[in-house]
């Protein structure tokens, strides 16, 4: 996809914003922490990589999807704002041609005097470039904890790189909390090489179970011994692909489909 230059609507878009925030308030005079010491990412639509023409240039942008996770880990609160690191950030950004693997860490900062701003600095290895993105201290964050933030890599001077990163915080920690019967569980969540799926077959039959990558596409079919009785049941993914490499680390979907029923859950691969 195509794009033509943003640098001035986003240099509009931050200047109304700061006219629309209200005074921020926080106790103790600083920003609240809102999410828990250590807190799992994830990379939402429409977060994407954007690299092209800023400012007075005038060329295309390209927006590329990138797909991935992170971790944010609370680190202080001073007068003015709460402070994270972020930690493990690893992304794929599908190209045209081909993908680029985006790894690193950085910093986030919330909070603020007379309106609430936020501020992310990353550094990077771009499949060995280094890359360093600093979003400034811009309006924003009311939707934290989700993170919403763009990071460009020469402040919109004119060639540019930019990060238009959208985040969720991924729920459930380590292992899922006990829940219904009918709900698909997935443990450990996020996962290094192996996830044990389990859930409750309401009626004997076939069962199909199959991972896909976080563009959609078939990775794996996990084996699931055919026919099966009612009744709980476990299936174990050992992180890998069908033709048998390593899955890269990143978000994956599992559908687990038996008779009369389906189930679809997230889950993460971290190395």
């Amino acid at each position: 996809m195509i794009r033509f230059s943003r640098g001035i609507l986003r240099v509009a878009a931050a200047a109304f914003a700061v006219a629309l925030v209200a005074p921020a308030t926080f106790p103790d005079g600083g920003a609240a922490q809102s999410v828990p010491s250590d807190a799992f990412y994830e990379f939402v639509d429409p977060t994407s990589y954007d690299p092209g023409c800023y400012g007075p240039c005038d060329c295309p942008v390209y927006s590329y999807p990138m797909s991935g996770m992170f971790r944010l880990v609370f680190q202080s609160v001073d007068p003015l704002y709460t402070n994270y690191a972020v930690e493990d950030f690893d992304a794929v950004v599908r190209r045209f041609d081909d993908s680029l693997r985006l790894r690193g860490r950085g910093t986030y900062r919330i909070g603020g005097e007379f309106a609430l701003v936020h501020q992310m600095i990353l550094d990077l290895d771009a499949d060995g470039t280094p890359e360093h993105h600093d979003s400034g201290l811009v309006p924003g964050g009311i939707e934290f904890p989700t993170v919403v933030i763009a990071l460009p890599a020469h402040a919109y001077a004119c060639s540019d790189t930019v990060l238009d990163i959208h985040a969720a915080r991924l729920t459930g920690g380590v292992e899922d909390p006990p829940g219904p019967a009918d709900v698909l569980h997935a443990a450990p969540n996020p996962f290094t090489r192996t996830i044990e799926l389990s859930f409750v077959q309401a009626v004997a039959g076939p069962a199909e179970a199959s991972v896909f990558d976080a563009q959609g596409r078939l990775a794996r079919r996990l084996p699931t011994g055919g026919w099966s009785a009612a009744g709980p049941r476990a299936l174990d993914w050992d992180g890998r692909l069908d033709r048998g490499a390593a899955a890269p680390a990143g978000l994956y979907f599992v559908r687990v489909r038996t008779p009369g029923r389906e189930w679809m859950r997230r889950v993460v691969r971290i190395d």
